[in-house]
């Protein structure tokens, strides 16, 4: 059994604010074989990803630029396509931005590795994984859940494809997502309000993977996608 640890820490100041002593000061020890799970808005307040809020900008037109693909929603919100999920308004976000809209973080691969290589040089760490969270909708479902839009160090995904179930009959399909279900739990720990805890560590989960390289991936290619029929309406 694992286990979740919240970290509270100061507010990270948009619209750019120095993510690493914030790890250095607030992160306590870390142990072999541990998952840092980081919300993605503090990752973007370390990149100045913030546009201030003017009568001149506004969420929906932000969010039509970001996405990689969108549907409009009711003509005033946006379902955008960002890291292979579809997120409210492409992962734009006004709350806790201090009169700033929050963008997505850039680059996240290059940002979380570093962030991994300075947190396994500290502590001696072999094996550790990071994962950066944002919020989605899930169709016919109220209500915000944490997926992950990138991860490092962390198996993805656990493949019962050729194994038997409980009455002998081999599984063809079956895979469980494991970095989403983690950072579904993670960030019901963290909140979506003021509880100022960007950071949960995930200990002895057995997830963490020594190489990054060897950890698996989630996206799934258009021909693997059940939902692919419906995202055909997604404008470019």
């Amino acid at each position: 059994m694992f286990e979740l640890i919240p970290i509270i820490t100061r507010p990270l100041i948009p619209p750019r604010d120095d993510l690493f002593p914030v790890l250095e000061q607030d992160i306590p020890p870390l142990s072999d074989g541990d998952i840092l799970v980081i919300t993605s808005k503090v990752l973007a307040i370390h990149q100045g990803r913030c546009e201030k809020r003017t009568s001149e900008t506004s969420a929906l037109s932000l969010a039509i630029r970001e996405a990689d693909r969108y549907v409009l929603v009711r003509g005033d919100y946006v379902l955008g396509q960002k890291y292979g999920a579809l997120l409210p308004n492409s992962g734009v976000d006004e709350s806790n931005g201090n009169g700033y809209y929050i963008l997505l973080p850039v680059h996240l691969t290059n940002l979380m590795n570093e962030i991994r290589f300075r947190l396994r040089s500290r502590w001696g760490l072999r094996r550790l994984g990071i994962i950066a969270t944002d919020s989605c909708t899930l169709p016919l479902r109220k209500g915000l859940v944490g997926i992950s839009i990138a991860h490092t160090g962390v198996k993805a995904l656990v493949d019962y494809r050729g194994q038997d179930d409980l009455f002998g009959r081999t599984m063809l399909l079956s895979q469980s997502n494991v970095v989403d279900s983690l950072a579904a739990a993670s960030v019901l720990v963290m909140g979506e309000g003021a509880e100022g805890t960007p950071f949960v560590i995930i200990r002895g989960s057995k997830f963490a993977c020594e190489d990054s390289d060897d950890c698996g991936e989630v996206l799934a290619e258009n021909h693997e996608d059940l939902f692919a029929p419906l995202l055909e309406t997604l404008r470019s």
